[in-house]
């Protein structure tokens, strides 16, 4: 149900009846696709053992019964308010994500593989979300949810972003042509390239340049 939903977080008790919740909690953690959403465990068992093994699991928070609905209710909005400082960070170092960042996190690792993938194929002019998610091994609508979940973002939009600010780059630090920018960005055009560039940074290309 997570996978077709990913909600914005998930509480979970340990006694279910196929799997525990410490189960539950460790492979949604693990899978890609979920590890983002926050987790609480509710439970009775109030010890040392099984404390540690929900941090173990990954769990969010672990809360024992009985438990005040108060501090569920704070815990949910405190876990909820982080994930959107997390997102925060994402967005506004997008381009300096990658593989030796010390952020330490699964949403790290995607958002760089993400990022190296679509630089691997910057100047392929059919290259599609479709590639993206089959390089990642996700769907489209699973990846479509990751990155609106991690970064409030659309995939596509983000794809023609990061062609955009290499585009951006390329005319102040090359001497192509206009042209060869374009296509260099995989762009199917220069006409195309011209107007997203100018929707993008409010000038044309070549008065960029200028």
């Amino acid at each position: 149900m997570a996978l077709g939903l990913i909600p914005d977080i998930i509480i979970c008790d340990v006694n279910l009846p196929d799997k525990t919740g410490f189960e539950i909690c460790d492979i949604l953690k693990k899978d890609l696709r979920t590890s983002h959403i926050p987790t609480i465990i509710l439970t009775a068992l109030n010890n040392k053992e099984s404390y540690i093994k929900g941090l173990e699991s990954g769990a969010d928070l672990y809360l024992t019964k009985p438990f005040s609905f108060a501090i569920l209710s704070q815990s949910i909005k405190t876990l909820i308010y982080n994930r959107e400082k997390l997102r925060y960070y994402f967005v506004n170092n997008v381009h300096n994500i990658d593989a030796s960042s010390n952020f330490g996190t699964i949403e790290q690792e995607f958002i760089s593989k993400v990022n190296k993938i679509i630089n691997d194929n910057m100047d392929n002019t059919k290259f599609s979300v479709e590639n993206l998610s089959s390089h990642l091994n996700v769907s489209r609508i699973q990846l479509y949810r990751k990155m609106k979940a991690i970064m409030d973002v659309n995939i596509s939009d983000y794809i023609q972003n990061i062609r955009l600010e290499k585009a951006k780059n390329m005319l102040q630090d090359t001497t192509l042509t206009i042209s060869e920018i374009a296509y260099a960005t995989g762009f199917s055009s220069p006409n195309y390239f011209s107007t997203s560039f100018k929707n993008k940074f409010n000038k044309s290309p070549k008065a960029f340049r200028e």
